[in-house]
Formats: C-alpha cells, sequence, structure tokens
C-alpha cells in the first residue's frame, strides 16, 4: 500500500488503500520534493518520483492489476494532451520464446504476458505506433512469426514496425503481406550494409527503421548486436551517421 504526499494527476481515480507490486529489496534515498509517493515497510521511503518530464516507479505499474493499469492511462492520457506537439508516444513490444518481456541489460529478462493483450491495452489508450522486436529471431536464424503478426495486425489501429531476424528481401515480402507500415533491422546493418541501400531504393527511407543497441565501455557508448554479446566496435554517433548514409 502506497501513500501520495499530494494531489496528483497520475493518481487520479486510484483508491487511497489500493496495492502495488513490488519485486524488489533496495530503495534509493531522494529529495522530498520529487517524491510523488511513499511505502511504509518499517520505515517510509520513496517509490515513485517525478523531476519535470522524467518518472520514475519502484513499484511495476504493469503488473498492479486496475490499479496500476489506471496509472498508466493517466500517464498516457496526460502525455497526449500536453506533449504530443513535441512528442510522440511508440511503446516497444520485446518478444523471447513469443512472450512479452522486459529486458534488463540484455541478461535477464521480466515476463510480461502475451502480446495479444498487451496490443490492445496500447490500441486502448491510443499510442501513436507500436514495435515489436523478437530478440531471439536472428539466434535462431528465423524472422519473427510472420502468422504472429498478421493476427495481431488484424487488431492493431496504429502504425505497426516490427523486426527480428530480418535479412534478405524475402523476408520483407512475407512481413509485408502482414499489414505492416515499417520494418526494423539491427543485426544485418553489419552484416551486409548494402542492405539498406538495397531496400530503401525500392521501398522508400520511411519504411526502415535501424536499431540500434549501445553499451558503455569506460567512457563511450558503443553499438553491440547478437543480444549485447557482441561488440561491433563502432560508436554510437559513428554507427548513426553510417545508417543516415545508407538510406
Amino acid at each position: 500500500e502506497i501513500v501520495v504526499n499530494s494531489n496528483n494527476w497520475l493518481f487520479d481515480g486510484i483508491e487511497k488503500n489500493s496495492s502495488f507490486y513490488f519485486a524488489h529489496s533496495y530503495h534509493a534515498v531522494l529529495d522530498k520534493s520529487i517524491t510523488v509517493a511513499t511505502c511504509n515497510h518499517g520505515y517510509n521511503f520513496p517509490v515513485f518520483v517525478r523531476k519535470k518530464n522524467i518518472f520514475a516507479s519502484q513499484f511495476h505499474p504493469e503488473k498492479s492489476h486496475n490499479s496500476g493499469l489506471k496509472l498508466l492511462e493517466n500517464f498516457i492520457k496526460n502525455v497526449k494532451d500536453n506533449w504530443m506537439l513535441k512528442n510522440r508516444l511508440i511503446p516497444t513490444i520485446i518478444l523471447k520464446n513469443d512472450l512479452v518481456v522486459q529486458s534488463f541489460n540484455f541478461t535477464n529478462y521480466l515476463p510480461i504476458g502475451r502480446i495479444d493483450a498487451v496490443v490492445e491495452f496500447f490500441n486502448n489508450w491510443d499510442v501513436d505506433e507500436i514495435i515489436v522486436i523478437d530478440i531471439d529471431a536472428s539466434r535462431d536464424g528465423r524472422i519473427i512469426d510472420p502468422r504472429l503478426i498478421e493476427r495481431i495486425a488484424k487488431n492493431c489501429f496504429v502504425p505497426l514496425a516490427v523486426g527480428g531476424g530480418i535479412r534478405n528481401e524475402q523476408n520483407l515480402k512475407d512481413l509485408l503481406s502482414m499489414g505492416i507500415e515499417k520494418i526494423i533491422i539491427n543485426k544485418v546493418i553489419f552484416d551486409d550494409q548494402n542492405f539498406i541501400e538495397k531496400i530503401s531504393s525500392k521501398c522508400g527511407k520511411q519504411f526502415i527503421v535501424a536499431s540500434l543497441d549501445a553499451k558503455l565501455i569506460k567512457d563511450d557508448y558503443y553499438i553491440f548486436i547478437n543480444n549485447g554479446k557482441r561488440n561491433t566496435g563502432m560508436k554510437v554517433k559513428e554507427a548513426s551517421i553510417m545508417v543516415e548514409e545508407k538510406g
């Protein structure tokens, strides 16, 4: 059970005695001026903070049933109403073993649920676009399941971008026939640097999204592929310029 320190739109419509799901035994000591809500477990500690446009939660809204969903609804609605002139809201759904997961540093994965329910949730709250990435596809030598994409595309009412194992033009044809708007590429960028040029010349630049995964090494960020296991040796700025120039 948490206590909201003051009237805050994030918690509108949530009953005072509502419970939230916690999965950690640690907490941060933070400035009271940015603390929105606290919890008492022997002593008070911050569980939700906000500073300008940065929001942070100690608990898991997505696993906190109706209370958590209401908080997410309030957040998305406020973003849509007040920030959409400058920002777009595009959630990324990560798939592993056909389940939606939350990734922690490419090593640990928290199962969230079935993709159909997650897509339905984002549909209901009017996001601008949905990204779906299968992080096992390249490793398994396949593409993201076209049948799964076809199924969710029928019930997705915003532009859909998908990625996972895409490495040739036939993969594109298989996915395009399922009703997607964009493809997302990652590993193939570094395996075949002419791939972007070939696809953009046929389909247009707006059809391709380059996904770049970065890790901090000493004092700079480097691009990694293969689920964070292989360092390409390219820095983020260098790789970003390269994919832009390729199309």
